[in-house]
């Protein structure tokens, strides 16, 4: 423990060597992990969350002084070309396993898995609305039906609960508080929720694949597992080793040599 405790602190010596602020734990780290952020007047500063074990900070220190070194020689960050030169599609494909490695797997199975239920009970209400009006398509079984529904009900077309002075609507109470509606009507209110349900879950997962496959992140992990597993990354991403090897070696990016030279 204490010798993991020195390693700790031997890094983040050196990365407040490069002028980074450092701060361990720190609650208001983003992703509840860490975070790099560049700040005006030419500041950096890394925060470290206070849930995380020593073995954590360690790899989260990596990462984020990772996400230095792509700011460094890439401020866009949207390319990988400066340590990965013209990078294949082999080696994408290796940084890509990393990440996806590290992906919380409960996390996206659960996101993934509400969005397919989201998807049957958006079909399944779609169906009932248009067994209705078979003759019409749903674009204009819902023009139709739009123009019954009267306020207050109608704002539940766009929100799930509504408060209306004193009063609170919801789509959980709909049949309760509003016993006039027809089945249709009650249908298609329930299909307008699902869909908004639909398209949140949707944005998550589309939020977190751009998240994970962008270029900054791809390489903040790949260096995280170089370094703090050497062994793994080797095996996961063995082109990519071969090509961080050959840069360090040369010397052309100094934050790596440095590193190396580090915790060797």
């Amino acid at each position: 423990m204490a010798g993991e405790r020195n390693r700790i602190l031997v890094l983040k010596e050196y990365i407040e060597s490069k002028g980074i602020t450092v701060n361990l734990c720190k609650n208001k780290a983003r992703g509840n992990k860490g975070y790099f952020k560049y700040t005006s007047g030419g500041r950096f500063r890394i925060d470290v969350s206070c849930n995380l074990e020593n073995d954590g900070i360690f790899g989260v220190l990596l990462h984020e002084f990772a996400h230095y070194i792509h700011y460094n020689y890439d401020k866009t960050l949207s390319s990988l070309d400066f340590v990965f030169q013209n990078v294949s599609d082999e080696i994408l494909e290796e940084l890509t396993g990393v990440t996806v490695n590290e992906i919380p797997k409960d996390f996206a199975l659960s996101l993934v898995q509400k969005q397919e239920q989201l998807k049957r009970e958006v079909n399944s209400l779609a169906d009932t609305v248009r067994s209705f009006y078979p003759e019409m398509n749903l674009r204009d079984i819902s023009k139709k039906l739009e123009k019954t529904l009267y306020n207050p009900v109608s704002y539940l077309l766009s929100y799930d609960k509504v408060r209306l002075f004193n009063r609170i609507l919801s789509i959980e109470n709909l049949e309760k508080d509003f016993n006039d509606l027809t089945p249709v009507q009650v249908a298609y209110i329930k299909l307008k929720s699902k869909q908004r349900a639909l398209r949140r879950y949707s944005s998550k997962i589309s939020r977190m694949n751009k998240y994970y496959n962008n270029p900054t992140e791809l390489f903040a992990r790949f260096t995280e597992l170089f370094f703090s597993d050497y062994s793994k990354a080797k095996k996961i991403a063995p082109n990519a080793v071969n090509t961080m090897e050959n840069v360090i070696e040369k010397g052309q990016i100094s934050e790596l040599k440095e590193l190396s030279m580090l915790l060797k």
